[in-house]
């Protein structure tokens, strides 16, 4: 041990280096304790909790391309809906490869409501996309 560290060592009660360390130690958990605290809020409000999955029933007329595609269906009520196409299944992709073929038919899709960044549409916004679709029989 160097003789300046000897000193240094002298010069310091060990009573005082044992209430330092306590202290720091306390400070530093509750320091820790409390940055943990709050990553926990900001890792709950960064979860996106997942969204309950809607059908609506209606007559496929087609899909519309701009920035992004979308599927446009009519409701029995007579209303006109559109889902954007962002994460298609299997079911929607076949329609994608040939909408006219499916046109006028009836089906029951499966969406959801979500925020998605859509920089065209100035940046995060919620919208309706459909997830899957299932073709039914007239009545």
């Amino acid at each position: 041990m160097g003789a300046s560290l000897f000193l240094l060592m002298l010069a310091i009660p060990p009573c005082a280096l044992a209430a330092d360390d306590e202290e720091t130690r306390k400070n530093a958990q509750k320091g820790k304790a409390g940055e943990d605290k709050g990553k926990d809020k900001d890792k709950d409000k960064d979860k996106k909790k997942p969204a309950a999955a809607l059908t609506t029933d209606g007559v496929f007329t087609g899909i519309d391309q701009g920035d992004y595609a979308h599927w446009k269906m009519r409701t029995a009520d007579g209303k006109e809906v559109s889902y954007f196409i962002l994460r298609p299944d299997a079911s929607v992709e076949k329609v994608i490869a040939n909408p006219k073929k499916f046109a006028g038919k009836k089906c029951r899709v499966t969406w959801k409501k979500s925020v998605e960044n859509i920089p065209e549409g100035g940046g995060k916004m919620e919208i309706e996309q459909i997830l899957s679709v299932e073709w039914t029989k007239s009545k």
